[in-house]
């Protein structure tokens, strides 16, 4: 916080006053790009990369746990996660609490990039950057991602903002504060220490533009800035060269079109977008090319000529290294990682549009541009309204809504992370850390001489594990898939044990060779419930005292726009009624029984009607009713 009031207000430079219209404008900007931050913040799930930040940054787990975590699995530096082990103990380990930071960092950086554009140009181009800041899809996007990414992009405009005024003017005091904004950048995110070789790349050009004078006054505040950064990050430099050490890692190969291709995704890929970015850079590089240098002049006094170099060095000199190494070594670009090089692009597009000498052209195109950037965000990605992260709290709470006999989940690699919905609901899961094909290996190879479960669930976030046609039939030889379920990033499938009684489980499984023949469709797989008069019952089974949940599977036709209506029965009296669908699925109901009682169960529709002109009917189908002792 002092970091940021120091740049916000204290350490403005004052020989550039902002004028009233300017100050209302920028405030606007700052009240919309608050409300597009936080509206719907808390709409998704936590995703997978989002539960790794929930965990680390639970005071649960102590802080050498959490060092040699970031140092072996999730490799990131520590200070993020330490900030959000003093922020979420006071707020909540919510969705909206772990991404608040993010919203609040980017609402920032609209003002910081502000900053940044008139410590370029002037405070026109700065508020023209900040427009283009606020409707920015990726300034957005990992404004409501609990992650540091969008911290990076804020802190970036805030170190060149300094280094600039270092470049024009040396001074012990700029120099200090640009080292704790660089440790504090290294400290945020790995990729950050390729942004400060971009810097060096900057300083390096103007060091041997400038006079001797000057050279000597940028030795000494750089050096100094060297060695204060360099001292500060010892303490992580062994963490640091572990990581070196990846030899395998998820990204892609990065092919040679990357900055082109980042550029365009930066702005969510629009192709609505795509020709009004084309031609702002454009007239940027038009303005630097045709304009004159003056030799005689200080190059930074020389706007658009020191703009050029700063922004080129910045994205060149930031991904000249990682580039090289995702080549010969392992990759490591990507899109999220390099959000510290957005700032430079907005600068040049700002530049670019100011540069229109016709200030109505100009405003209607900021106008169109700002338009169609909201139109793609809101109306073309339905941003706001459709799922885009994967639905781990939407899996969970399915999971204990069909879950009332406790059934372990098999999941594999995110397990750990999945169980925060779980711990957050207060329910105690069991989880299976296994990979499905090693699983059912092992149960199938118990299942004649030991007990093992009569139900379970195998789960997948992030990435869906196939099961080969012969394993999984190997599988249903013993157990059969009653519920599955498709989620954004995320599958979901029950099984129970297909035996007709299970007396260790305290499990029944009414199938279609339990009721009399004629009711049996589908060569017997199926039970069929073609009117409104119940079918003749099922075989009689003896259900102890106790809580039983009943399971059944069925699906349904329509006539009339209306699927029908399946009424369960039990010695005669309703039990469940069901709203079928045209899939198989299943429908569950506890219930209780007061005392040991022979049972039967029935099947009727209660809707059932033709409809001639289309020649359909209301017809429901059965493939088994399960019973289960839950206590």
């Amino acid at each position: 916080m002092m970091l940021l009031y120091y740049y916000f207000y204290a350490h403005m430079d004052q020989n550039k006053t902002i004028d009233k219209k300017t100050i209302w404008a920028l405030c606007t900007l700052l009240a919309a790009g608050v409300f597009l931050r936080l509206w719907h913040l808390d709409y998704q799930s936590l995703w997978v990369d989002e539960l790794y930040t929930i965990e680390e940054a639970s005071t649960a787990r102590s802080l050498k746990w959490l060092f040699h975590y970031l140092r072996t699995v999730d490799q990131h530096p520590p200070l993020y996660y330490l900030f959000l082990r003093l922020w979420l103990p006071i707020t909540a380990y919510t969705e909206f609490a772990l991404r608040l930071p993010s919203a609040l960092a980017g609402t920032a950086a609209i003002y910081a990039i502000f900053l940044l554009g008139r410590e370029f140009f002037n405070n026109r181009i700065g508020l023209i950057a900040a427009l283009l800041a606020t409707v920015n899809f990726f300034s957005i996007h990992y404004s409501q991602d609990g992650r540091s990414y969008i911290f990076i992009f804020l802190l970036s405009c805030i170190s060149y903002t300094q280094l600039i005024r270092i470049l024009k003017k040396p001074t012990l005091k700029r120099s200090l504060w640009y080292s704790l904004v660089s440790l504090v950048m290294i400290y945020t995110h790995y990729f950050s220490i390729f942004f400060l070789f971009g810097q060096v790349a900057t300083v390096t050009v103007f060091f041997f533009i400038a006079d001797a004078p000057t050279r000597v006054q940028y030795i000494k505040s750089f050096a100094l800035s060297g060695i204060i950064i360099i001292i500060g990050y010892l303490p992580w430099i062994p963490s640091l060269l572990t990581v070196g050490e990846i030899s395998a890692f998820w990204i892609s190969p990065t092919p040679d079109t990357f900055l082109k291709d980042y550029f365009i995704e930066y702005f969510g890929n629009s192709g609505l977008l795509t020709p009004f970015l084309t031609v702002f850079l454009l007239l940027f590089l038009h303005k630097v090319f045709f304009s004159k240098y003056e030799k005689d002049i200080n190059i930074l006094n020389q706007p658009y000529t020191a703009a050029f170099i700063i922004i080129l060095t910045w994205i060149l000199g930031t991904c000249f290294i990682p580039y090289l190494r995702s080549l010969l070594v392992i990759p490591m670009l990507h899109p999220r990682y390099t959000t510290p090089l957005i700032p430079a692009y907005l600068i040049a597009l700002a530049a670019g549009i100011y540069h229109i000498r016709n200030y109505a052209a100009r405003v209607t195109l900021l106008v169109v541009f700002t338009i169609i950037s909201l139109f793609d965000l809101v109306v073309v990605k339905k941003y706001y309204n459709d799922i885009n992260k994967a639905q781990y709290r939407e899996m969970t709470q399915f999971i204990i809504k069909h879950n009332p006999e406790k059934y372990p989940i098999v999941e594999q690699t995110w397990a750990w992370l999945h169980n925060y919905y779980f711990k957050r609901n207060n329910v105690t899961q069991n989880f299976i850390d296994q990979k499905k094909r090693v699983f059912i290996d092992s149960v199938m190879s118990l299942i004649k001489t030991q007990p093992v479960p009569d139900g379970f669930w195998f789960v997948d976030g992030h990435v869906y594990e196939e099961l080969e046609t012969d394993k999984r039939n190997y599988l249903e030889t013993e157990y059969t898939q009653v519920l599955t379920r498709k989620y954004y990033g995320g599958w979901v499938e029950l099984y129970y044990r297909n035996l007709g009684y299970d007396s260790v489980n305290n499990a029944w499984m009414i199938l279609p060779k339990d009721f009399p023949v004629e009711t049996t469709f589908a060569e017997g797989k199926q039970i069929a419930v073609w009117s409104n008069n119940p079918t003749p019952p099922s075989s009689n089974i003896v259900l102890p005292k106790g809580e039983y949940n009943i399971v059944v599977s069925a699906m349904g036709t329509d006539a009339k726009d209306t699927f029908a209506v399946l009424k369960v029965l039990m010695n005669g009296h309703v039990i469940n009624e069901i709203q079928t669908t045209a899939e198989f699925d299943a429908y569950m109901k506890v219930i209780p029984i007061a005392q040991d009682t022979q049972v039967s169960f029935q099947l009727a529709l209660q809707n059932n009607e033709e409809d001639p002109i289309k020649k359909k009917d209301r017809n429901a189908f059965v493939r088994f009713i399960r019973i289960k002792k839950l206590r």
